[in-house]
């Protein structure tokens, strides 16, 4: 009368299963360079702001789901993603300096 799918078993260590959400940081990274690029070489006054403020909340809303997702994995990823999200956050926190005119290049 003993069930091998008791509830005991239903939370048994193991790796995750493969459909679960993996970090990725590309997405995140082309958006973040494209605001810096707004930023870097549009400038900050005129009409570039309708450019580069959406893609400044873009890139933070990116980096924060890919960190909420990289956490959530126990932070494993493949080690090419280790570059890509340290850019990501170079060019998010240049793109945001240049913005408040704390960096000029």
């Amino acid at each position: 009368m003993h069930s091998d799918t008791g509830p005991s078993q239903a939370h048994a260590p193991g790796p995750p299963p493969s459909s679960e959400e993996k970090p990725g940081w590309a997405a995140a990274g082309l958006i973040t360079t494209c605001f810096f690029v707004a930023v870097h070489w549009g400038g900050t006054s005129g009409w570039w702001h309708a450019l580069w403020i959406p893609l400044l909340l873009l890139s933070v809303l990116g980096a924060g789901y890919e960190w909420t997702v990289l956490v959530k994995a126990r932070f494993r990823m493949e080690w090419s993603e280790w570059p890509t999200m340290i850019g990501t956050h170079t060019a998010l926190l240049a793109g945001t300096a240049i913005a408040l005119g704390l960096l000029q290049l």
